[in-house]
């Protein structure tokens, strides 16, 4: 899928209303952080998890100019526990938790360690 197209599906998943579910990786049953990162971008099932995901590019530590469609990561190279995509501008699209759901976050909200540009 294309890096804007995944942007877009995205936004509207967090705009559609669909929640957050640990381990999820679809519209019917909600998503995850990797899940949705997953989901968007059309990955195989070799890139489900957040790790799987980091090794997708070389990672930069600049995430105050991380592109829009660039994978944002939290956690070290070795063992990165969240994934978001960016929206650019500091800002970022993201299945967080249970309680704040799948939606746009920024930041000043909680600020990732790198980023790949996918």
């Amino acid at each position: 899928m294309a890096r804007g197209g995944g942007v877009s599906a995205a936004l509207a998943i967090a705009n559609g209303g669909i929640g957050y579910l640990y381990g999820g990786s679809s519209l019917s049953t909600g998503f995850d952080c990797s899940g949705l990162v997953q989901y968007v971008y059309g990955l195989s099932s070799s890139y489900r998890t957040t790790y799987q995901q980091a090794t997708l590019g070389t990672h930069h530590t600049d995430v105050a100019n991380a592109p829009y469609g660039s994978l944002l990561f939290w956690g070290s190279d070795s063992a990165p526990y969240h994934v978001a995509i960016s929206l650019g501008n500091g800002s970022y699209v993201a299945a967080e938790n249970s309680s704040t759901g799948i939606g746009v976050f920024t930041q000043s909200w909680s600020t990732p360690d790198f980023y790949i540009n996918y």
